[in-house]
């Protein structure tokens, strides 16, 4: 069965950056542009949101867990064996 093809139009300046994207990453611009689809399909992310704080909210939660972590390990582990050594 053959794909049916759409055309998206855009700018001269858009299509210069899209062809860079493309050419960085090694792909077509076609194969780019359904992984970026896919990435914001699956993501929910708007690309309109430049500072991204739902990245930003994922890391800055993962830090505090892995920090959680250490504290919890530090307080039972590493302070009584450093207890027994001395």
């Amino acid at each position: 069965m053959q794909e049916t093809l759409r055309t998206v139009k855009y700018s001269i300046a858009d299509a210069v950056k899209f062809e860079k994207i493309a050419s960085k990453l090694g792909r077509s611009k076609r194969q780019v542009l359904s992984q970026m689809i896919d990435y914001f399909y699956r993501s929910k992310k708007d690309p309109k949101d430049m500072n991204d704080e739902l990245l930003k909210n994922t890391i800055v939660k993962g830090q505090k867990d892995s920090i959680g972590y250490i504290r919890t390990q530090e307080k039972d582990l590493l302070i009584p064996i450093k207890g027994e050594l001395l």
